[in-house]
């Protein structure tokens, strides 16, 4: 069997297409005690452990994070663009929310600690880091703790941040993880079925392939049967395939191991098989999908735009990767140039959607507007993709004091949004809905003082800029100055962008003026 027709029958499944980032999300309450913050993650911990590694490591930091959680909750949805909107010298536990996403967590944490690097907020960055696949931060960050600190963190933490970032070209960085992982063992850190998981990866890494089967055939838990298949599978279908050179059993158990979430021991073996058959397309895609996975975007793209080279008929998902690692760089020419090249259905949704935010990143609002036509024609759209597009069409003008220019360039687009948004969103998400109907209404003629008691609860509920800045401008009409300064104030605390604000101190001043 030549090369090409064994590749075909390789399991794709390493491509796990990254969603676009979500500017608009639902937000629930945090516990906040005696003005030291506790952030409620716990579930959601849970649900972005995708791979058996981050699992593991969730049930850990279960124990971190659930501590000392006490006191009343804050109830109510809260709909917010998060960081956007907040200046990094007025970060409190008054801010802290459990956002959307991991990454909308860690940019918080980085700005809390920038601010005030307690121990604290410390460790829960360093478990962050690695819920989120960014072991070398974590790294970092881990090995400035004192040994007092480091017994906070969950007791397998150094083994677990070394197993994902230890140097490849280094022999003794593997030897000292395989230090690591004795040292666990001997003080009952990992026991049981986890000595014999993690030894069968380290097993597989180093090639000793009877000694991993063996201890494979060792576990029996639910939580390792995917694994378990995985691997056998990969040895079964090596061993179907005939005239085939060993390496290609090597770059199969790079592959699941990748899958399960051993990026670092996935690319040890995935390394020196790129550098000894360069022409074998498995080996880069391994390497392409774990620094894709890590966040090392340079080598990442790199990898993939070789695969693009070499591999015509998986283009559509390197066309997808690439843009999505053009974009998380900056690069948002770059990725408009990748994401308008995808035809393929199951990832034109994603595709435009990354496309109107690089156009808005890119300040082209034509191109913006072509592509908001485009994704209100998908039948897919979550309450993120209405909330930005409201954001867009009237409160981020409405923030600088302009009239939005949504309305007056294309009317009839603005009206199917805000029908769409009624028609395609659940129940419970029609809050971003009326979030959008308040700010048409804004934008068309309605006396401020139609929405005060709109303004007033909203703002109770979702401490956001616009709602303080409209009851602000309510209490000025109505000339309770004092009130209407409060407002404003408070407004400014919650915005980054310099129009935003050179705007709120221009109605501070006017307020003065007229004093």
């Amino acid at each position: 069997m030549d090369q090409k027709s064994v590749q075909k029958v390789k399991s794709l499944s390493w491509l796990k297409k990254k969603l676009p980032p979500k500017l608009g999300s639902i937000l629930f309450g945090i516990r906040v005690i005696g003005g030291i913050f506790v952030v409620f993650w716990v579930g959601f911990l849970f649900l972005e452990s995708k791979y058996g590694i981050s699992k593991h490591l969730a049930t850990s930091v279960n124990s971190v994070l659930s501590t000392n959680l006490s006191g009343e909750q804050e109830t109510g949805v809260q709909v917010t663009d998060f960081l956007e909107n907040t200046q990094s010298g007025v970060f409190s536990a008054d801010k802290l929310e459990t956002l959307g996403s991991l990454k909308e967590k860690i940019v918080l944490l980085e700005k809390l600690y920038a601010q005030n690097p307690t121990e604290e907020i410390k460790l829960l960055l360093i478990n962050t880091y690695q819920l989120n696949h960014q072991y070398i931060q974590a790294r970092k960050l881990f090995y400035t703790l004192t040994p007092e600190q480091k017994k906070k963190l969950p007791l397998a933490s150094e083994f677990l941040i070394f197993l994902q970032s230890f140097s490849q070209s280094s022999a003794s960085e593997y030897q000292h993880l395989k230090e690591l992982f004795e040292i666990s063992v001997k003080q009952g850190y990992l026991s049981g079925e986890e000595v014999v998981y993690y030894q069968s990866a380290l097993e597989l890494s180093e090639g000793n392939y009877q000694k991993a089967k063996n201890l494979i055939a060792e576990l029996v838990s639910p939580q390792y049967q995917d694994y378990k298949t995985s691997i056998m599978t990969a040895f079964k279908q090596y061993e179907s395939l005939q005239d085939i050179p060993s390496y290609y059993q090597e770059g199969l158990i790079a592959l699941q191991l990748m899958n399960h979430g051993f990026f670092g021991l996935a690319k040890k073996i995935a390394l020196p098989l790129l550098n000894q058959h360069p022409s074998y397309i498995l080996p880069y895609q391994v390497l392409a999908n774990a620094d894709f996975e890590l966040g090392r975007r340079d080598s990442a793209l790199v990898y993939f735009q070789q695969l693009l080279k070499l591999d015509y008929q998986q283009k559509n998902n390197y066309l997808y990767h690439l843009g999505v690692l053009s974009y998380e760089v900056g690069d948002y020419s770059q990725a408009v140039m990748f994401f308008s090249q995808i035809t393929d259905q199951k990832l034109t949704l994603d595709g435009d959607r990354y496309l109107v935010l690089s156009y808005l990143a890119l300040q082209q609002e034509q191109k913006a507007l072509i592509s908001w036509q485009r994704l209100i024609g998908y039948t897919e759209l979550q309450k993120s993709d209405f909330y930005t597009f409201f954001q867009e069409a009237f409160w981020k003008p409405y923030r600088e004091g302009k009239s939005s220019s949504y309305l007056a360039k294309d009317p009839k687009l603005v009206k199917t949004y805000l029908t769409q948004c009624k028609k395609l969103l659940a129940e419970k998400d029609q809050v971003v809905c009326q979030y959008g109907e308040l700010g048409y209404a804004m934008h068309t003629g309605k006396t401020k003082s139609d929405f005060f008691a709109q303004a007033h609860r909203r703002a109770r509920l979702y401490q956001l800029a616009e709602f303080y800045q409209l009851q602000g401008e309510i209490f000025a009409e109505k000339g309770h100055t004092n009130y209407a300064q409060e407002n404003y104030l408070q407004a400014l605390k919650l915005v980054d962008s310099q129009s935003e604000r050179e705007y709120l101190k221009s109605l501070i001043l006017k307020l003065s003026s007229e004093e």
